[in-house]
Parts: structure tokens; C-alpha cells; sequence
């Protein structure tokens, strides 16, 4: 297994989004962070919160028994906007990791540490599916310039 660098951003995929507050945990997601800290994974996570409310974050973390090894750093310890990662799991990306079980993610994650193909399924996800469905959605006319 070759250890990854996954990034996690905090609000809306660790804790539910309720900014500028903090939500509840997602526990499916504190789940899989559990899982790759324990296999040997470097966590990062990231967030735009800063000052007070990136203590309150980090109080969260503590007492949900978040394992990270940073926040708002790269693995050398320099703060960074968008620190470098193999992995950046964000709950405003297409597709949001929010779309599968923390399960998924994580065969999904172990199957490119360990340079394994799993293009036939995970754990009931059958992943031709899923890429027929990107596939299809990419063919699509999406209209950006908001013309007819």
C-alpha cells in the first residue's frame, strides 16, 4: 500500500453545514477518516473558517475524535489556501462524495494506494453504471451563457 495525502473540507462534509455555525458530525465521514488514519493515510483538512471559528472547528474535531494530521496546512507544516493531496473530498464537488456510502469511498480510496482496478463493483456499486452515467451526462448540451 503507497500512503495517500486526503484532504477533507469541514463544513458540509465532516460536519453537516450550518455556517457560520457548525452542524452535526457526519459520522459515515468521520467513519472513513477513522479508517485511513488507521491504515497508514495522511488527513488533511481544510476549511475557509479562520480565528475563532477555525477553534471552534477544531474543538469539533477534538471532541468527535476527528484524526487528522492538519488543518489549513500541507503536510510540511506551511500554511497554505489549498494545500497539495492526493484526495480532496468536498461536498461542493461534481459528483459530491456526499452521492456514496463512506464504504465506497473508502474501497475506492484503498483500491488507488494499492494501484488495484476495480472497474466491476464495490461493495454493490456497480461502476460500469456509474461511468455509462458520466458518459451520458457529458454528452449533454449544458448552457453556460445563460442564451437560449
Amino acid at each position: 500500500m503507497n500512503p495517500l495525502v486526503v484532504a477533507f473540507d469541514f463544513d458540509g462534509l465532516i460536519a453537516k453545514d450550518n455556517w457560520p455555525g457548525i452542524g452535526y458530525p457526519n459520522n459515515g465521514m468521520i467513519g472513513l477518516m477513522r479508517k485511513l488514519h488507521r491504515d497508514g493515510h495522511k488527513i488533511i483538512i481544510f476549511t475557509c473558517r479562520a480565528g475563532k471559528r477555525l477553534k471552534e472547528a477544531e474543538l469539533f474535531l477534538q471532541y468527535y475524535g476527528v484524526p487528522y494530521d492538519t488543518i489549513n496546512k500541507d503536510m510540511d507544516g506551511l500554511p497554505v489556501v489549498k494545500p497539495y493531496s492526493d484526495i480532496y473530498l468536498d461536498d461542493r464537488a461534481i459528483p459530491s462524495p456526499l452521492e456514496y456510502d463512506a464504504d465506497y469511498l473508502y474501497c475506492r480510496i484503498r483500491s488507488l494506494s494499492a494501484n488495484i482496478d476495480i472497474s466491476k463493483t464495490v461493495l454493490g456499486h456497480d461502476l460500469s453504471t456509474i461511468k455509462q452515467e458520466d458518459k451520458a451526462w457529458s454528452k449533454e448540451t449544458v448552457n453556460t451563457t445563460g442564451g437560449q
